[in-house]
């Protein structure tokens, strides 16, 4: 089995941070900064499925205020949907 580790582009390489969360891709770019648990988090998660850490830390509030942030525009979403591999 080969692991293929991505590191994340640095800050001035970075176009945008897109995450995917229970099959809706959101563009967390602007709120990058803003996560109380540090930038390097969503960075992980960068083009990747996040579900399983949203639900497993996050608090109910969390979880409900993720799905008012920004989404990923549609033809990038789906550009990113067929590069990820299903969770």
């Amino acid at each position: 089995m080969d692991i293929k580790i991505m590191n994340p582009p640095k800050d001035e390489e970075r176009k945008s941070l897109d995450v995917r969360i229970h099959g809706t891709w959101y563009d967390l770019t602007a709120w990058r900064n803003s996560h109380p648990a540090g930038t390097h988090w969503l960075d992980m998660y960068n083009g990747r499925d996040a579900t399983e850490v949203m639900d497993a830390f996050h608090s109910e509030k969390a979880k409900m205020m993720y799905q008012k942030l920004k989404k990923t525009d549609r033809e990038k979403a789906v550009t990113l949907e067929k590069l990820t591999p299903a969770d």
